[in-house]
């Protein structure tokens, strides 16, 4: 792999944000209905481009409006199913049918997954953060989708621990 120069790196992350400026303009604007942020006033047309354009409607002079609760209630909603949703794990091979060896064997790999999903969200709790399924529930109906990051990491006295930290996709930049 071609090692770049930190200059290299500032252009690629600026022109990787010029690309999705779209986006990240319409995450913000799906915040802010999310906030019940007021409409703004006489505003005129949005600019182009801007991912505002088919949000908000052009308020005219002498029209009345108001900022309705109804996008923070669907949001919360689809936020509260997706949060109190179980979470199945499934590994190919732990059906029924399949040898007694190999579903003994890929059912201790579901229950590993299942003790690092519950590793991961004590270590949240312990940040006073939400639990990975909130927080990811939250960042799939407000942004639209998720970005995290998932380590088993070494403590100095050679311990492991699980180190799951979902992301804001808004500030995310992968290439």
């Amino acid at each position: 792999m071609a090692r770049r120069t930190p200059e290299e790196i500032v252009a690629l992350v600026k022109e990787h944000e010029d690309q999705t400026r779209t986006r990240r303009a319409r995450m913000d604007a799906d915040y802010s209905m999310w906030r019940l942020e007021e409409l703004p006033q006489n505003s005129g047309n949005p600019a182009p481009g801007s991912g505002l354009d088919s949000q908000f409607p052009v308020i005219g002079a002498g029209y009345k409006h108001y900022t309705s609760n109804e996008p923070r209630t669907f949001a919360d909603k689809v936020t509260g199913i997706a949060s109190g949703a179980k979470v199945l794990i499934r590994v190919k091979g732990s059906e029924s049918s399949q040898p007694r060896g190999l579903r003994v064997e890929q059912n201790a790999k579901e229950r590993f997954i299942i003790g690092l999903f519950h590793a991961a969200d004590l270590r949240l709790a312990e940040m006073l953060q939400p639990s990975l399924q909130e927080q990811l529930a939250w960042f799939c109906a407000i942004r639209g989708w998720n970005a995290s990051r998932a380590l088993l990491r070494k403590r100095k006295d050679k311990s492991t621990f699980v180190d799951i930290q979902p992301f804001d996709p808004r500030n995310v930049y992968l290439g």
